[in-house]
């Protein structure tokens, strides 16, 4: 994913650019290592519960419901990025 559309990834991994430029430099010996780790690397970009209840909640209009997805994701990667 990051090979094929770096900033796409980057938005869609919830990463920055260095960490998006260290896991696409990674070798294969390397990525073996974080493939055999029993812990989970990556964290979940909802820290709200409330969130996450809006966004899994029946809605009748379904594409606002990914539209508003990808603003709540926007701005939480905005916010990551401005810390």
């Amino acid at each position: 994913m990051l090979e094929k559309d770096k900033y796409a990834a980057m938005y869609r991994l919830g990463i920055d650019e260095e960490t998006a430029d260290v896991i696409s430099n990674l070798n294969a010996p390397q990525m073996l290592v974080l493939s055999e780790t029993n812990q989970l690397i990556f964290q979940l970009r909802f820290q709200n519960s409330d969130m996450v209840k809006k966004l899994t909640e029946d809605s009748r209009v379904g594409d606002i419901k990914q539209m508003h997805t990808g603003i709540l994701l926007s701005s939480l990667l905005l916010d990551s990025l401005s810390k």
